[in-house]
């Protein structure tokens, strides 16, 4: 995790630049900003999105999408279905380490484990935190599939790690995954290595996607 990195790539760079004190202004504007992109703010949900995003032909209408063009055509159907809308955890400071630049899912699974580490044996069996994969589109994140954390599986609170100067003016639509859930996950698609890949590429999914039908069916019939 102690990857160097140019400063002005640093997520902590975007932090200076738009969560300090003396930024109050700016903060303002991009709220107004926000609400204007999405009318209910942080209401708006990305489900509707994520079902226009599933027709190829919208795909191709620009390069405003071309961070969706690796999603596997049936994943679009399966976060609409299944997914949560997640309203961002508001960082308060910058967290003492910094995440990987454009290591979103490698940021969520070592945040997750890191803090389950560090769990007491009797606080073992609890969810959370939980990794997050879906959409993420806001201000300062073009729409994309992202990976964050939650508290746990019910949880509506992205704890986006990666973008966590940018976060509060970004919607997620997301499905939470335990870890030994994404563990499973992982191995359908790595059998002999510990290689952690987005689940819902177009690469990965096939591979997966039998799983992840089970058990969000499952979840969903026990709700």
């Amino acid at each position: 995790m102690s990857q160097k990195v140019p400063e002005e790539k640093r997520e902590r760079h975007n932090w200076k630049s738009h969560c300090g004190p003396e930024k109050r202004n700016l903060r303002r504007r991009l709220w107004y900003r926000f609400h204007k992109t999405f009318g209910a703010g942080h209401d708006t949900s990305l489900r509707p999105f994520a079902e226009w995003w599933a027709d190829p032909k919208i795909l191709e209408s620009g390069r405003h999408l071309r961070y969706l063009e690796d999603v596997h055509p049936r994943a679009f159907n399966l976060i609409a279905t299944h997914g949560i809308d997640y309203k961002p955890l508001l960082w308060r400071k910058p967290p003492e380490i910094e995440p990987i630049p454009g290591a979103c899912f490698s940021n969520a699974w070592a945040f997750m484990r890191l803090v389950r580490k560090g769990l007491s044996a009797k606080d073992k069996d609890i969810q959370g935190p939980v990794y997050v994969e879906g959409f993420a589109f806001g201000l300062f994140v073009k729409p994309m599939l992202h990976a964050w954390n939650a508290p746990s599986l019910n949880s509506q609170e992205a704890s986006d790690w990666t973008f966590y100067s940018t976060s509060r003016w970004t919607r997620y639509l997301g499905i939470p995954f335990t870890e030994a859930e994404r563990e499973v996950a992982q191995r359908c698609i790595h059998p002999n290595s510990n290689e952690v890949s987005l689940l819902f590429r177009k690469r990965h999914f096939p591979k997966v996607e039998s799983y992840l039908t089970e058990l969000l069916e499952k979840r969903a019939n026990e709700t």
